[in-house]
């Protein structure tokens, strides 16, 4: 994205005269980028846009993860802060620890998929392959990836910044991805009839 940034600077400049950040524009100006092999996991009009961006920087390896942050000097704390394994890594988080990787295969059944989460990079393959695959189920599961990876992350620094004042479990968390899913793939004609026979 590097390379990228200058076809970025007139959007980001509009944005600064109007003092209002759209995060639509960003992400419209992002899909413009060079092409990898995951891109069509973040190619989605029906998850939030918060959500696809999350996605895209967690296919990246960009999250502010513990070892990273630490790499830099800004922690010293290394323990995963969902499950208090010895160290929070990138793959560790989405979806080595148990409590992410409960949470996704939460969504996974619900969506009738079977398959035992691995870690980001091995995940991520076998996403490719999945999306790949006609049929409406493969659509939702793109809505649902990045859903959940958006509130994993947001349960995570809940725990971190509020020390999880709002007392959620991971099947809450599961349950929120889900509603959200049916949320947004309500939006699609093509989707609604299907996501219909998924709600509880």
């Amino acid at each position: 994205m590097r390379e990228q940034l200058p076809n970025l600077q007139p959007t980001w400049d509009l944005m600064i005269q109007k003092r209002k950040f759209c995060m639509h524009s960003v992400y419209v100006k992002m899909m413009k980028a060079d092409r990898v092999p995951w891109r069509y996991l973040i190619q989605d009009k029906y998850a939030r846009p918060r959500a696809i961006t999350l996605t895209w920087m967690a296919c990246h390896g960009r999250l502010s993860t513990k070892d990273r942050l630490r790499k830099h000097g800004f922690i010293t704390d290394r323990v995963c802060s969902l499950c208090n394994a010895d160290d929070e890594t990138h793959d560790h988080l989405m979806f080595g620890c148990s409590v992410a990787k409960g949470i996704w295969k939460h969504v996974l059944h619900w969506l009738g998929i079977k398959h035992d989460p691995q870690p980001w990079s091995m995940e991520i393959d076998w996403l490719i392959r999945m999306i790949g695959k006609k049929g409406w189920r493969f659509r939702v599961l793109k809505i649902a990836l990045a859903e959940t990876v958006y509130e994993v992350w947001h349960y995570r620094n809940d725990i971190i910044f509020r020390g999880n004042t709002h007392r959620s479990t991971s099947i809450d968390i599961a349950n929120r991805i889900i509603e959200k899913v049916i949320y947004r793939g309500w939006y699609s004609p093509k989707l609604r009839k299907q996501i219909a026979t998924l709600m509880p």
